[in-house]
């Protein structure tokens, strides 16, 4: 169905099919709108100058005209005097419009009160003295390019060559990025540590160095000095909880070289199966032909004829049945 329909915007007559439409177009609905959105927001407000009442939907105006507002602003300026006093002479003087804010009677008071916050100085080139604020280093410009122009001479510790800087930079070290970036190079072909041990001269990392007694050019070297002097045996070391009667598993001080010697002297082969330890993955086990709670000393039981190298799964073969751990009592009623 046609149905012929008038805007309410523009009262002109238009066709529609939908009973729901009230404008011809989007630009009056758009218009009649923006209407009802003025007036929601148009108040009443009187203007301060000429007292007429007026209607708007700006915010921020307050005068009906431009001409009120210019009245207003001439007549605010002509209306406030003040007497005040100067904080210099204490002289009285009047002030209109924006000089209120002003607290010196002329400017000869204003510069005599900078006058009166500078301080008495000695110029550092030619040692006289001036007045001047807390800025001021130099009495004159010549003597603060003279000082500008002041050097000190610097030796580089890289390139060993000499440079000048300003004062403020005498902390400086290097003549360039470069050379400071060389001097943090490590030359790690030079030695700068000693070893314990063998006594070879090796280079390690200073950071490295401290908070350590002693220092070892590899780990042979460092196995073979614990074990000389028992840095690690007994007390020192970590696995350690108690004596060798209370505790039968510690198997003394001397049992790390001798587990060594052993290993060595077959090999690094199991004496059993003939595995090697290239072909096994990791360490031999070392086995005791006589078990180790039988012995009263670890030395006695740690000698190399009742020590035999052997891998994990020949070691278990070993400790089953009658020779299993569980059967040690009758050694330990012994």
């Amino acid at each position: 169905m046609i149905k012929v329909n008038k805007c309410r915007e523009c009262d002109i007559e238009y066709e529609t099919k939908s009973f729901k439409s009230l404008f011809c177009s989007d630009k009056c609905s758009q218009r009649h709108r923006r209407k009802i959105e003025k007036k929601k927001k148009e108040r009443e407000l009187k203007c301060p100058n000429c007292d007429i009442v007026f209607t708007t939907s700006n915010t921020r105006k307050k005068f009906c005209t431009i001409k009120c507002k210019d009245e207003y602003k001439n007549n605010k300026k002509l209306k406030g005097t003040l007497e005040k006093k100067c904080v210099i002479c204490e002289s009285s003087f009047t002030v209109e419009g924006k000089a209120r804010q002003s607290v010196f009677c002329s400017e000869e008071c204003r510069k005599q009160r900078w006058r009166l916050k500078l301080v008495e100085k000695q110029c550092p080139v030619c040692e006289k003295m001036f007045k001047g604020n807390h800025n001021q280093v130099c009495c004159s410009p010549k003597c603060a390019n003279e000082k500008r122009k002041v050097r000190i001479e610097i030796n580089c510790p890289t390139c060993k060559e000499n440079f000048y800087v300003e004062p403020n930079k005498a902390h400086r070290k290097f003549c360039s990025r470069k050379c400071a970036s060389k001097s943090r190079e490590v030359d790690k072909e030079t030695p700068n540590c000693k070893c314990d041990n063998c006594e070879e001269e090796f280079y390690r990392p200073l950071a490295q160095q401290k908070g350590h007694e002693h220092h070892f050019c590899s780990r042979k070297c460092n196995g073979e000095f614990n074990s000389k002097y028992g840095l690690v045996a007994g007390k020192n070391n970590g696995n350690y909880t108690g004596s060798f009667d209370r505790h039968k598993k510690y198997y003394g001080e001397d049992w790390l070289p001798q587990r060594r010697k052993a290993r060595l002297r077959d090999n690094y082969t199991c004496q059993q199966c003939g595995i090697t330890e290239d072909e096994y993955g990791m360490e031999l086990s070392v086995h005791h032909i006589t078990p180790f709670v039988a012995f009263k000393d670890t030395k006695e039981a740690n000698k190399l004829d009742n020590l035999l190298c052997v891998c994990e799964p020949c070691h278990r073969k070993i400790h089953s049945g009658e020779n299993h751990p569980r059967n040690y009592k009758k050694y330990i009623d012994l």
